[in-house]
């Protein structure tokens, strides 16, 4: 009859613990990272009243039962997501490891996280997180585990080391005369071929039937009759020479047929060449009438200053006015002599110096007699005869683009392509650097050049220009791709070096075939960008990210995204063995065995998920059906006692009767 009272007392004893892991689990049904018990329950030894025999079963009475375990369920939760970069969450298996301030780990898997005031990634409660912390942006092999540290410090300037191009050369972009050997770019004539120059300024002046030439310090008597001189960018014919400072040219020769329409100053051509033959100020012969030159749109296309009294039909011949013809000129003249690898000034767009983009565009220029160099500069769009004068400005005073080289730094986008970047020195300033491409006249082929203009108005400086290695030459196969890439002394792997300024270090920059691998010489525009560039600027410390394999990677105020950073996961051979050592913490035991550290998504590890936090794996539906289980089971064992309770009573009422 004891044993009765002792089973029921067994059965009251073991619910009232399951009631109390369910309540528990119930309560933190809404605890970040929080993992359920489960209670299971063992019988208790049974008391033999006969044994086993060959025929018969053994006669054995239960003694009651008692908890036999209380296992934390390790089931996924599910996901939050949330706006703080520092909640992280793992999807399988692992444990983020934490420490206290004595260093004891402790392993969650609750990634509320936050930073404390010296930049610590820590939990609600302060345990600092555990990982390994980044050196100059890369996670050392030697490295331990320690408690995260997020930057504090701004990060420092990098200076530039690598660069890269990509893009296209448009393979059918003008020719630029170049050397061969990439050293100069040569373009001259103050108005047409370099070639050789006539000796001082000619006056033109049209009586109606040739044109009378007046020269000042010219020589005019080194000509013969027949021979072509330029003359603003126009072909003449020598008809006769009087002497040295006085000749008498042939007039231009006129191609192509014109017409108009009655009132219209709009006159079209046909098979015409108005540009080139023509010039504003000349006057034309049209219907019997003087009709003077204001515009010249296109080849076919020019404007006169009154409109015509009658039509012109088509088909009516082009030709100089009989009282005046071509416009008072006063200029410089060259013969149409070319050396190789010169390209005309006429043949840049409107015989101008265009300056590209950047603000200026800069001319080194030789003297080849002397050897004396000056660095011009010239703003806004420039005549030849203004770019002559400002070389004279500069120091060359006789300088009269005879057979001249100079280097352009800049190109209107019709003559070359140009791309700007950025260097940045060991103390963070930044230097402008443009590389320009130039096709020549080998296929295939195009010079290359390196300039750094000055941090102001981005007009080159020369005594802050790259020191070495600065030009040179790019080439590609039959296909277009790139084939290779040096400098001028023909090396394929080089560096270019320049000196930043006073207190900071120089700069250099490792160039190789690889700095223009990917770029290729096809037939469509051409656009060359910016691939690569390590320079960074100073930068402040703004927030971070977390990756899948808990990368902490740092954003900073100049753009760089760099590592600081690596979250570690914790494993363990039997989890269900730690021992929770509450605020949402688990510590090892012999029965889960020791910490076995990796990366997330290595090692059967899960992966890690910013910006979300693991909910509460309880499951409140099973627990409500546990609840009344529980309740029944301890209802029930209560009744056993009670119930055996009377029967006792009964028993001893027998021997009172």
């Amino acid at each position: 009859m004891i044993g009765s009272f002792i089973s029921g007392l067994s059965g009251l004893r073991s619910n009232q613990t399951r009631l109390e892991v369910i309540g528990n689990n119930i309560a933190n049904a809404n605890t970040i990272g929080f993992k359920s018990s489960r209670v299971d329950f063992s019988d208790v030894l049974s008391r033999t009243l006969r044994g086993a025999a060959a025929q018969t079963a053994p006669l054995q009475v239960g003694r009651g039962t008692s908890v036999g375990a209380i296992s934390t369920q390790m089931t996924q939760g599910g996901f939050q997501d949330s706006a703080n970069a520092s909640d992280l969450a793992i999807q399988g298996n692992g444990f983020f490891v934490v420490a206290d301030e004595n260093g004891q780990n402790f392993y969650t898997r609750a990634g509320n996280f936050r930073t404390n005031t010296a930049g610590e990634l820590v939990t609600v409660e302060g345990f600092n997180v555990q990982g390994f912390n980044a050196s100059d942006g890369q996670i050392p092999v030697t490295a331990v585990l320690d408690n995260i540290q997020l930057p504090r410090e701004p990060l420092p300037p990098r200076a530039t080391s690598v660069l890269g191009f990509s893009g296209n050369l448009d393979a059918s972009s003008p020719v630029i005369g170049t050397d061969p050997t990439g050293v100069e770019l040569r373009v001259g004539g103050t108005d047409g071929i370099v070639g050789t120059l006539i000796d001082g300024s000619v006056t033109l002046a049209d009586d109606g039937t040739a044109v009378n030439v007046t020269g000042l310090g010219t020589t005019f008597n080194a000509l013969a009759a027949g021979d072509t001189l330029i003359v603003d960018g126009r072909t003449y014919t020598v008809a006769s020479i009087t002497d040295d400072t006085n000749m008498v040219l042939d007039r231009p020769v006129l191609t192509g047929t014109i017409e108009g329409g009655a009132g219209s100053s709009r006159i079209t051509g046909t098979g015409t060449s108005f540009e080139s033959e023509l010039r504003v100020g000349d006057t034309l012969l049209i219907d019997g009438a003087d009709a003077v030159i204001t515009a010249i749109s296109s080849d076919t296309e020019l404007s006169v200053e009154v409109g015509l009294t009658n039509a012109v039909a088509a088909g009516a011949v082009l030709t100089f006015s009989g009282t005046a013809g071509v416009v008072a000129t006063e200029s410089r003249a060259e013969s149409a002599v070319a050396p190789t690898g010169t390209t005309r000034l006429a043949d840049l767009p409107n015989s101008n110096l265009t300056v590209s983009v950047n603000g200026s565009t800069n001319i080194l220029v030789e003297d080849l007699t002397t050897g004396e160099q000056v660095v011009v500069t010239m703003t806004g769009s420039q005549s030849v005869n203004e770019f002559v004068e400002a070389v004279q400005n500069a120091g060359i005073s006789a300088y009269a683009l005879n057979d001249a080289n100079f280097t352009v730094s800049q190109l209107d986008p019709d003559n070359g392509s140009a791309t700007s970047f950025r260097f940045v020195d060991s103390q963070g300033a930044q230097h402008v650097g443009i590389m320009s491409y130039f096709r020549t006249e080998t296929p295939g082929t195009w010079v290359w050049n390196m300039d750094i203009p000055a941090a102001e108005g981005q007009v080159q400086d020369p005594a802050n220009q790259l020191t070495t290695n600065t030009r040179g030459t790019l080439t590609f196969d039959q296909s277009g791709t790139m084939e290779s890439f040096r400098n001028l002394a023909g090396a394929d792997v080089f560096s270019l070096t320049f000196s930043a300024s006073d207190s900071a270090r120089d700069i250099s920059v490792e160039m190789s075939s690889d700095t223009v691998s990917t770029m290729t010489q096809f037939n469509i525009s051409g656009d060359v960008v910016v691939a690569a560039n390590d320079g960074a600027l100073p930068g402040e410390f703004q927030g971070f990210t977390v990756d899948a394999n808990g990368m902490i990677l740092g954003q900073f105020s100049n753009g760089d995204t760099r590592i600081i950073a690596q979250v570690l996961l914790a494993d363990f051979a039997n989890a269900i063995g730690l021992d929770k050592a509450g605020a949402n913490l688990f510590s090892a035991t012999a029965s889960s065995g020791t910490a076995e550290l990796a990366t997330a998504g290595q090692g059967g590890l899960g992966r890690i998920i910013a910006g979300a936090t693991e909910l509460s794996n309880v499951d409140l539906a099973e627990q409500f059906t546990s609840l009344i289980m529980a309740q029944r089971g301890f209802q029930a064992s209560a009744n056993v006692i009670t119930t055996s309770d009377t029967i006792m009573n009964d028993v001893l009422s027998l021997k009172r009767g």
